[in-house]
C-alpha cells in the first residue's frame, strides 16, 4: 500500500524543514515500510548531517506503527529511543532518490526495534537498528 503526503501529515507532528520523506511507497501496517525522499539542490540538509538518515528512517518506522492503528497522531507520540550498529557506506549526491527500507524485528510492549537501511538504487547509503517507544500523550 501507498501512503502520501497528504496521509503522512495526519500521522506524523514533523514539517518542513523536518520532515525526512516524501511518501511511503510500500506498506505493510504495523510490519515494514519503504519510504521515499527526493534529493534536490534546496533539500540538501541530507548532505550535510548523515545523521538525519537516522530520523528518516525513524519517520518511516513511525508511520510503520501508526497507519491503522490506535497510536494515531495527537494521542500517542513516537520516541527514537536507540540507534545501534549504524554504518554510513556511500554519499547522498544531489539527485538521488533515497529509499528507506524498514522491517520490524522485535516488540516489547510499547518499545519496538527496526532494522533498516537506506538506499540509492542500488548503492547501500547506511544500514542498522533502531528503538522506538511510543507513549501516551493524553494522560
Amino acid at each position: 500500500m501507498k501512503v502520501g503526503l497528504e496521509e503522512i501529515y495526519n500521522i506524523l507532528p514533523h514539517r518542513y524543514p523536518f520532515l525526512f520523506i516524501d511518501n511511503i511507497v510500500n506498506l505493510v501496517p504495523g510490519k515494514k515500510a519503504t519510504g521515499l525522499k527526493g534529493i534536490t539542490s534546496n533539500e540538501d540538509i541530507l548532505l550535510l548531517s548523515p545523521s538525519l538518515i537516522i530520523e528518516a528512517m525513524a519517520q518511516v518506522a513511525g508511520i510503520t506503527l501508526s497507519y491503522n492503528n490506535q497510536h494515531r497522531a495527537g494521542d500517542y507520540a513516537g520516541y527514537l529511543i536507540e540507534v545501534k550498529d549504524f554504518s554510513f557506506l556511500e554519499e547522498i549526491h544531489i539527485g538521488d532518490r533515497l529509499f528507506f527500507d524498514i522491517e520490524l524485528i522485535q516488540k516489547f510492549g510499547n518499545l519496538f526495534r527496526f532494522t533498516g537501511k537506506a538506499r540509492a538504487g542500488d548503492r547501500i547509503i547506511a544500514k542498522g537498528e533502531l528503538s522506538i517507544a511510543i507513549v501516551s500523550i493524553t494522560g
